[in-house]
This record gives structure tokens, C-alpha cells and sequence, in this order.
């Protein structure tokens, strides 16, 4: 009767027993999702060192892809209820060969078993139970080796290794005889199985066991020689000779893989090298080394594209701590493993491999008062702990979830009192979201405690579900360590050391790998071709290309259709798209990952494929002749439309097959459909689209309105500009209002000269100069102040508005100006500031009036510091709102209030205010509004700077930079890099590093008028020379900067003119700790003073710890 076994719904049904092992059960399987028949392996063995060891089977192995290798697929199941599938095998054992007599092509048949081995050796890999019966003859006359579940890494220091000594009558006598066993001990199991095909009987036979491994550990294995010919054997000749020097005693005498392949005609592919080594990497292996022992539990991240080495040089830092006394558990994450948990999941079974060791007393302490729970979510830990707690309770499953991984963070800390502790997860971004949680829940238990973890992850995949989810369970966020290229000089030394001092490397190989490691041991095998590329594309298009040879025509088609794929492609469309057989979809698809051509995400049990990195797409594209090209566009459009694919997605691909007329109205769909689930970046490019499709004249205009408020809700400042203008020439009756949208993004945007180049037009239509007199400006401001219309304004104001639309526009436009220029030129802002007030409280609408005041309350807090006057305008903005209730003005005053607690000085409230001001802007309500999330989220990055709230400075810092940079936006760029982006690296000590992020800063600016960010880039230059110590150029920047502060009238705004005395004084106090001027020791203390009399708190706090630090 055929074992029940796990389901995932109704997607494996089984057909029928293929065979067994001592603890798993093969089936012939149909997997429904792919229409595929594959060979499933199921988990009978119960106990936990059966299930870890199967779980290791598959992970040590899914990586690898070899004709000459079983190809490993997903692995599945949870607790017990095991199971992974494979490639299956059609044809007969290697044991059942020998039977029947052993015939056929020996060197044919023993040269794919060599080239098997050999690839498992360059692999790291021992395969340490080859054995007739774990070898198959396949009917298409290929032979693959199987069963890896006694794998080892060839490395003794990369970690634990099974205990099993293989199968007596094949396995080599150094793991009988408790010796290291290397690559050489599968030669010997080979030389065996060779044995029985040249005479015809076991090497090793018998019934006593004690005889057999006495005879093999004391001397050499039989020779072959020894036998006459008999049939188509013929043990004398080379085969013989091989056969009796690959089972020799001593693994030092056994010959090498190369003339092991030789003598069977085996070419290995790419040129013959040593093992990996280390090369150009000890200063990144030290600075690794010490952020990991200062990051605490929320550990180090290392980032970097695939290739760089992080894995070689996290691995090699474990090597070197285990070998110092830590313990190190590993985990690796594959997209294949769909195990609940499995980020965490390997890193357990290490622990509990620890725990196994340890003498009794020790575990009875470790595992005191652990939570019955903790035995369901780690099985393998329930025969360790005491009798009593084997069972779970009634708890929900959430709670007994996470009373378990309380438990198990309770461990972990009662181990890392023992030992020090380092958690090595490689290839982080495979990992699921919820095993990223818990993996953050338990380290976020584990502060304080001698715990670390240190993760590799693909910097273009920071984003994915399971990194982003520890990032959000763990309490801090991690170091990270960009991990860059290696030196050209670096590379030349790695590709000598691996392929013999003798080789000459050339310099085109040594620049076209730009530092990448992996790239350069690929290119390295193709630089003896005729032809040699002129740049580094060329390399990689002839690497792909060569790549691309040794596929198979389907898994050819299937890699062109994913990189001409917009995004991940799910399994359903690429089958159809390739007109793929059945069973061909997972056989390509792990012959493209294993190649590293394209990988396969697996979350949610929804797969999506994609190109393994961006250049292998990009080199891909090179190689598709145009007719293919335009042929996989119109498979995958249609493709996708059958399977559910976005609108989007197909009208690109209709479009890029030069079907316009089928590609319009699907863009036009799919564009709307985007804005409407306020996706507008989609919506935007989608709207391109069909304007490129060619819209007629009639809609023209509707759709590139359309466009210009999808951009404008994307943020896409300076593609909403120019889309305004082109809708200015289109409509001209209504091009007054496109041409104030245009300069107002542009100034939104940063593209401040521009901007206020057009808003003098904007404002000369309503009867309104731009002020140019700075001295003017600031007079008319201090009138204001005085005898402005907000002097005596009262929340009884509201009663007495009047209503007049013809002054609508006018106020519109001064909106623009002064909202557009408040943080990036106050004076005009503020000039302009006093018509906006006056003019909105003509026109009587209420929400152009809270506009209005809302910027007012923070000048006024920010130029003057009168928090009377502050507070009664924003009692008016109070009552305004209370009578006109808005969500868009409702964001517009909480973000005013945490303008004005950050010009105040009142940190905290700051950026409360900024957060729920970002809550707010979030709403369907508040589409359009990216600088009043720029500006909340400049306002919140400051305060939280200042408070030295340092985690949470960095985790807005990342997102504030990516965003601005997807969106092109320079203003909130520039605003961050000089002021979080410069602390961040001086915090670190990375000056070098630090002085890049400053000279972006000024690049993405690009102004030399003093500003307030100009002003914060000369702010953070001072920080950077005093920390390089030139404190002379530093004290002269600070002189310079002084004098273009002051004809500049920036001075002139209170908020500007402290931050200015602060920095300026901290600078000049830092010259005098090393040189002595009184004249300039009295400007230094006139400046305090100055700082101590605002009355303002940052002010007097800076003041106060200045003269701490300096006396």
C-alpha cells in the first residue's frame, strides 16, 4: 500500500514506488503546477538526525547542475512530513548493470561517472557514498550519480559532516579508520565500483564486517591485475592499472582527478585550476571582523553584486572565528528550499548538532524552563529536551509560535555564555518573510548577549521579502558592508594563484571582470579566442554567448524569453510563451540557474523567474537576433494576457513586437488601472506608451494631461515640468495654469534656477514682480512682521472671510513661489510670503488661506523665533480646519507643526509631527503632494540626527536616497547626503567614503548661490576636514563661508544664523584646541554667548556641550 505522504494542495500526485533507502521512500511523481513527472523523495525516518541530514541532502546539493549529476528541484514540508523532489531518472541502476554482466562502452559509461565526481570536488563537495546502487544508467545513454545524503564539503573547517562511513564494500578506508577524508576517498569508492565491472565480482566481499574493513585499512585494495580477461572484460590493461592505483591505502598515492580524466578522455570545462583562495581582501576581512564584534545582535550585512565574493569572504571570517573558538552556525538560503522558516531552519539544526555534544549537566542547564512549544518548531531538538515537555499545549499556533522563539532566543543566549556565538546566513535574499521575522524576533531577544549575526545579500535585492522582514523584527538596524570590486592588481593575483604562477594573464581579461571575481574566472577561460572584444560588454556578451552553446534549444529560448521579460515571469506564461513540453520547465530551469543565468524566487508558493543579475540580461539582449526578438515579444504578450499578466506588461510586449495598433488601448487600460491603485510611476510610463503607440489628435491632449498628474503624483518633478509645458502649447487657453504647474515642479524638484527663471513669468501674468533686492526683501519681511495682515490675525477670522475666485490665480501662483523656494531660498520666499498672506485673505478660500498660513507659521518660527505669534497662527490654521475639513490641508498642518517644532528646537515633537504627518500624505486624499513628504522627511532625518536616534536616522536615510534617486528629485538628495549621509560615514570612521557622499551632494546640487543647502554642504566639509585634521583648510572654509553668509542676507533668518554660529564655533574650537589666538578665542566666545542668549534649546544645548567638550 503506498505511504500517505505531505500535500501542498492537490500539486504532487504520486504513480508509483520507485525504491527506498535506510530512511527515505522515491515515488514517480506528477507535479500538477508544471505538468512535469518528477522523482519525489519523502522522509520516512522519524528521528531528528534523519530529518536534518535530509534536509542537508538537499541543500549541499541544489545548488550544483551537471549532466552527470541528479539535478535537485524544491524541497518541501514541515516537521517531519519531509520531502524534496528531482529530476527523474529513466533507466536502470549501475548495480543492476554489473549484474547483468557488466557490458557496453566501460570508458564511456566510468567517463561521465569521473566527470560527475570531478564536479562535485570542484564544487567543495565530497560525495562519501559512491556506490553502484547511487549511480543510474540512464535511457538516454547519459549516467548520473544520486543519493548525496552523505555529502561532505572537502573543507574540514567549513563546518559538521555526517558520521556515516558509506558503504562498507565500496567506501575508502580513511573513514573507517576515523582519518580526514578528502576528495581522494570517492576515487577510491570509484576505483571499487571500476573493480567490479573489469572482473566481474565485489572488491570487497564477505559476511565478516570486522574482516573486510580490518583487510582495507591495513593495506591496499585488490588489483584487477590479478584476474584473467574473461568475455569482454580485460582487467590487465590501463583501466587495470588505474583501477588498482585509485585503491591504494594511502590517499596521497591515489592518482589525480586530471589523469583520473585523462585516461577516460574527460575534457574539464574551462582551464584546470587550484581550489578558490583568497586573494586582495585581508583590509575588507579585518574591517568586516570588527564591525561584526561592534554591531551587537542585530549583526552585519554584507551587500554587494553577485560575483563580488561575499560568500567567500564571509565564509573565510567563519573559518577563521570557528577555528578561534566560536561556534558558527551556517545556514544557506536557496530559492528552492520552501520550508517554512528556512532562513532559521539550518541555522537550528546547527545548534542542535552543538547541543548534542555538550556533556548532560551543561544541556540540562541550557535547556531549564524552555517552553513546550519550542519542541514543534525545532523537532529536532524534542529528544533532547527533558521528559514532560514534549508536548504542546492549547495555545493558539501564533502564540505558541512565539512563546517557542522566546525559548529559543533563551537558548541562544545560555549557549553564547559558554561560547560566543556568530549566525552565518548566505544568500539572505532567498530567505521568506516569515523566517525573516522570526530570525529578527529571536536576535531582537538577544541583545547584550555574545550573539552576532553576519549575512550575505545581493545588493539589487535589499528589497526582497525576507531581508525586509528582519530588518523590521529586529530591534536596530544592521551594519552594513559594501562589499566593492577588486583591485586590477588583485584579480591578476587571484587568477595566477588558481591557474599557476606560469600563466600569462592578460590585461583586457584583468578590466573587463571590473573587479568581480566570478566574472574574471569565467573570462579567464575565454581569453584564448582569436577575437578579442574591445570592452568589458563584449567579454560578457562572449560569455554569455558561450554559455548559451551549451544549452539545450528550449533552455536557449526559455533564458532569451526571461531577459526580455519586463520583471519576474511566472512559470505559467514562460511554459506557454516557449511552447515548452512537459518536464522541460524544471530541467531548464535548474540548468539556468546552476549556470547562473537566471534564478527562481519562491515565495508565498508562487515562483517567479528572472535573470540572475543585471548584465546577464543585459548581455542576453546582445545575442537575440531581432526576428526571435520581435517572435518571444508577441509569445510572452499574448502569453501573459491568457495568464493573467498585467495590462501593462502586455501592451510593452505587444508594442515591442510592432503590434501599436494591439499594444494602445491595452496601455491606456493598464494606465489607468495604475493610477487609479495609485501606482503612478506605472501610470505615467504607461501613458508614454500609448502617446508613443500614437493616440488620435482628438485624445491627445486628455492623455498627456493625464501623464503630467501621474507624474506629479510620482514625483517626478522635472518630467511633470516638461510635461506641463508640451499641455501649455496644446491648450493654450488654459497655458497660464500649465506654465504655473511647470515652474512650480521644477522648483519642487530642485531645479531651483530654472524654476524661479519661469515663475517670473508665471507672476508677471498676475501683476506680480519677483523680488530680486535682497536688502528690499528683508525690509519688507521686518514691515511685515510689524504691520503685516497676521499681526492681530484671530480664529474669528474665519467668520469674516469674503469670497473672490478672480483672485484665485494670483494666489495660486505666490502658493507655488513661496512654497516651492522655503527651503531652498527663504529671502524670496518670505518677500513673496507677505503678498501670499494678504492676497489669500482677499480671496476668502479657506484652504488657500490654511495653505498660506501653514508656510507663515514656519517662517515665523523659523526667521524670527516668536512662538507667540506662531502659536496664534496656527490657532487660526486650527479653526480654518475645523470649519473646512480636508485631508490635503489636514497633512499640509500636521507637517507645518513639525516644521515648526524642528525651527523651534523641540526635537521630539519634530518628528512625531513628521510621522504622522507621513501617515497623513500616505491617504488616496493626498496624491500629488512628494514635496511635503521630501520636506517631512528632511524635517524628521535632522531632528533625529540630532537627538543621535542613529537607527532610526538610517533606516529614513535608505529610503529618503532611493527614493529621490528612482525619482530624479535633487532637492531631497541634496537635502540628506550633507547632513545624515556625511554623519553616517564620519560615525564610522570612513572618511574616504565620507568624502564621496559629499561630493555627490554638491554634484546633485549643483548651485553656487548660498542657500540653505549649500550652507549644509559647506557644514559638513568643516566636519569632514576636522576629522581628517586639516584644521587649517577647515578654519579657512569656515571665514570664506562666513563672508558668503553675510552678503548673502541668509544671516538674516534666525534658524540659519544659529545653525551657522554652531558649526562655525565647534570648527574654530577645534583650531584652537591645537593653536592659540585670543583675538580669535574672543569671536569664539562672542559666538556662544550669542547662542546661549536665543533662548532657543538646540542653541543652548550646542553652547553648553561646546564648552564641555572644550573648556
Amino acid at each position: 500500500m503506498m505511504e500517505r505522504l505531505p500535500r501542498l494542495g492537490d500539486r504532487f500526485h504520486l504513480q508509483k514506488r520507485l525504491g527506498a533507502g535506510a530512511f527515505g521512500v522515491v515515488y514517480q511523481a506528477r507535479d500538477q503546477r508544471y505538468g512535469a513527472e518528477v522523482a519525489l523523495k519523502h522522509l520516512v525516518a522519524t528521528d531528528p538526525a534523519s530529518l536534518r541530514l535530509f534536509k542537508r541532502e538537499f541543500r549541499a546539493m541544489a545548488h550544483l547542475g551537471h549532466p552527470n549529476l541528479v539535478s535537485l528541484y524544491e524541497l518541501h514540508g514541515e516537521d517531519e512530513a519531509c520531502f524534496f523532489t528531482m529530476e527523474l531518472v529513466r533507466g536502470r541502476s549501475l548495480d543492476d548493470w554489473l549484474g547483468a554482466g557488466a557490458t557496453g562502452d566501460l570508458r564511456s559509461i566510468f567517463g561521465q561517472l569521473a566527470a560527475a565526481t570531478d564536479a562535485l570536488h570542484r564544487a567543495g563537495l565530497i560525495h562519501g557514498d559512491l556506490k553502484p546502487s547511487n549511480a543510474f544508467l540512464a535511457e538516454d545513454g547519459r549516467v548520473l550519480v544520486g543519493d548525496f545524503g552523505m555529502v561532505r564539503p572537502t573543507d574540514p573547517d567549513a563546518g559538521p559532516v555526517p558520521r556515516s562511513h558509506g558503504t562498507v564494500a565500496y567506501s575508502a578506508p580513511e573513514l573507517w579508520a576515523g582519518e580526514h577524508a578528502g576528495p581522494t576517498a570517492d576515487w577510491y569508492s570509484f576505483g571499487a565500483i571500476l573493480y567490479e565491472a573489469l572482473v566481474g565480482i565485489p572488491a570487497f566481499d564477505g559476511d565478516n564486517l570486522s574482516e573486510i574493513i580490518a583487510a582495507r585499512t591495513l593495506g591496499d585494495g585488490p588489483d584487477p591485475r590479478d584476474h584473467a580477461a574473461a568475455g569482454e572484460r580485460d582487467p590487465s590493461g590501463e583501466l587495470g592499472a588505474l583501477c588498482a592505483a585509485m585503491m591504494r591505502r594511502d590517499p596521497e598515492a591515489r592518482p589525480s582527478s586530471g589523469l583520473i580524466l585523462e585516461v577516460f578522455g574527460v575534457e574539464r570545462p574551462g582551464r584546470t585550476r587550484e581550489p578558490k583562495v583568497f586573494v586582495g581582501r585581508e583590509p575588507e576581512l579585518q574591517r568586516l571582523r570588527e564591525l561584526l564584534d561592534g554591531s551587537g545582535a542585530r549583526g552585519v550585512w554584507i551587500e554587494g553584486p553577485s560575483g563580488i565574493g561575499k560568500s567567500t569572504l564571509a565564509g573565510r571570517l567563519a573559518r577563521r572565528l570557528r577555528r578561534e573558538g566560536r561556534l558558527v552556525l551556517e545556514a544557506r538560503c536557496h530559492p528552492g528550499d520552501a520550508l517554512a522558516g528556512r532562513a532559521l531552519d539550518e541555522l537550528v539544526d546547527g545548534l542542535v548538532t552543538y547541543l548534542e555534544e555538550l556533556h548532560r549537566s551543561e544541556l540540562r542547564v541550557i535547556l531549564e524552563d524552555v517552553d513546550p512549544a519550542l519542541g514543534a518548531l525545532v523537532p529536532a531538538l524534542r529528544s533532547l529536551l527533558p521528559r514532560g515537555r514534549q508536548e504542546p499545549d492549547e495555545r493558539s499556533r501564533a502564540a505558541r509560535r512565539r512563546a517557542a522563539l522566546e525559548s529559543l532566543g533563551r537558548v541562544l543566549a545560555r549557549v553564547a555564555e559558554l561560547q560566543s556565538i556568530v549566525l552565518f546566513v548566505d544568500d539572505l535574499q532567498w530567505a521568506d518573510a516569515g523566517s525573516g521575522a522570526d530570525l529578527g524576533a529571536v536576535l531582537a531577544s538577544l541583545q547584550g548577549h555574545r550573539v552576532r549575526l553576519m549575512a550575505t545579500l545581493r545588493s539589487d535585492q535589499r528589497g526582497a521579502a525576507g531581508p525586509a522582514a528582519l530588518e523590521r523584527a529586529q530591534v536596530g538596524a544592521p551594519e552594513r558592508f559594501a562589499l566593492g570590486p577588486l583591485s586590477a592588481g588583485a584579480v591578476g593575483d587571484l587568477l595566477r594563484a588558481e591557474l599557476g604562477e606560469s600563466i600569462q594573464v592578460r590585461a583586457e581579461v584583468v578590466s573587463a571582470a571590473e573587479g568581480n571575481p566570478y566574472l574574471a574566472r569565467e573570462i579567464a577561460d575565454l581569453a584564448e579566442l582569436d577575437e578579442v572584444p574591445e570592452h568589458a560588454k563584449g567579454w560578457r556578451a562572449r560569455l554569455i554567448e558561450h554559455r548559451e552553446n551549451e544549452l539545450r534549444p528550449a533552455g536557449r529560448r526559455m533564458l532569451h524569453a526571461v531577459a526580455l521579460g519586463r520583471g519576474p515571469l511566472g512559470p505559467s506564461a514562460l511554459i506557454d510563451a516557449c511552447a515548452l513540453s512537459e518536464g522541460e520547465y524544471l530541467a531548464e530551469l535548474h540548468e539556468l540557474r546552476t549556470r547562473r543565468l537566471a534564478t527562481a524566487r519562491l515565495e508565498r508558493a508562487m515562483e517567479t523567474v528572472e535573470p540572475y543579475h543585471s548584465w546577464v540580461r543585459e548581455a542576453v539582449l546582445e545575442t537575440i537576433p531581432e526576428d526571435e526578438r520581435r517572435q518571444l515579444h508577441l509569445a510572452l504578450g499574448h502569453a501573459l494576457e491568457r495568464h493573467g499578466g498585467g495590462a501593462d506588461v502586455v501592451a510593452r510586449h505587444l508594442f515591442e513586437a510592432g503590434r501599436v495598433d494591439e499594444a494602445r488601448p491595452r496601455a491606456l487600460e493598464g494606465a489607468r488601472e495604475a493610477a487609479d491603485a495609485l501606482a503612478f510611476a506605472r501610470a505615467a510610463d504607461l501613458y508614454a506608451l500609448a502617446l508613443e503607440c500614437g493616440v488620435p489628435s482628438e485624445q491627445r491632449a486628455a492623455v498627456e494631461r493625464a501623464r503630467a498628474e501621474a507624474l506629479v503624483g510620482a514625483g517626478r518633478s522635472h518630467e511633470a515640468a516638461e510635461a506641463h509645458q508640451r499641455l501649455a502649447r496644446l491648450e493654450p487657453q488654459r497655458a497660464p495654469e500649465h506654465e504655473r504647474r511647470a515652474a512650480e515642479q521644477l522648483l519642487y524638484g530642485g531645479a531651483i534656477d530654472r524654476g524661479i527663471a519661469r515663475m517670473r513669468d508665471v507672476l508677471a501674468r498676475v501683476g506680480v514682480d519677483f523680488p530680486t533686492n535682497k536688502v528690499l526683501s528683508i525690509a519688507r519681511v521686518v514691515s511685515a512682521q510689524a504691520l503685516g495682515p497676521t499681526r492681530r490675525l484671530e480664529p474669528s477670522v474665519v467668520d469674516r472671510l469674503v469670497r473672490r475666485p478672480h483672485l484665485d490665480a494670483r494666489v495660486d501662483g505666490l502658493h507655488a513661489a513661496t512654497l516651492g523656494l522655503s527651503m531652498t531660498d527663504p529671502l524670496p520666499s518670505a518677500h513673496l510670503q507677505v503678498d501670499h498672506v494678504r492676497e489669500a485673505l482677499a480671496c476668502g478660500d479657506p484652504h488657500r488661506l490654511a495653505r498660506a498660513l501653514c508656510i507663515h507659521a514656519v517662517q515665523t518660527a523659523g526667521g524670527w523665533y516668536d512662538p507667540k505669534r506662531t502659536q496664534r497662527i496656527l490657532e487660526v490654521i486650527d479653526a480654518l480646519v475645523a470649519e473646512h475639513a480636508d485631508p490635503r490641508i489636514e497633512a499640509e498642518v500636521e507637517l507645518s507643526r513639525a516644521g515648526v517644532a524642528w525651527m523651534e528646537g523641540r526635537l521630539e515633537a519634530a518628528v512625531a509631527r513628521s510621522e504622522r504627518a507621513g501617515v497623513l500624505l500616505q491617504g488616496e486624499a493626498c496624491t500629488g503632494m512628494p514635496w511635503h513628504q521630501d520636506t517631512r522627511r528632511i524635517v524628521a532625518l535632522d531632528a533625529l540626527e540630532q537627538l543621535e536616534r542613529w537607527d532610526d536616522a538610517e533606516a529614513l536615510f535608505n529610503v529618503a536616497v532611493a527614493d529621490a534617486r528612482e525619482r530624479g528629485d535633487r532637492f531631497l538628495e541634496a537635502s540628506v547626503l550633507p547632513r545624515w549621509g556625511v554623519t553616517r560615514e564620519l560615525r564610522a570612521g570612513d572618511l574616504d567614503r565620507a568624502a564621496v557622499v559629499l561630493e555627490r551632494a554638491r554634484s546633485v546640487w549643483g548651485r553656487q548661490d548660498m542657500d540653505p543647502i549649500t550652507l549644509q554642504i559647506a557644514i559638513a566639509e568643516a566636519r569632514l576636514l576636522v576629522a581628517r585634521g586639516r584644521l587649517d583648510d577647515a578654519r579657512r572654509l569656515v571665514e570664506e563661508t562666513n563672508t558668503r553668509m553675510t552678503r548673502s542676507l541668509l544671516w538674516r533668518a534666525y534658524f540659519y544664523r544659529d545653525r551657522w554660529a554652531m558649526a562655525r564655533a565647534e570648527t574654530l574650537l577645534a583650531w584652537l584646541a591645537e593653536h592659540r589666538d585670543r583675538g580669535l578665542a574672543r569671536q569664539v566666545e562672542k559666538l556662544l554667548r550669542g547662542l546661549e542668549k536665543t533662548g532657543a534649546p538646540v542653541p543652548m544645548a550646542t553652547a553648553a556641550r561646546l564648552r564641555r567638550t572644550y573648556g
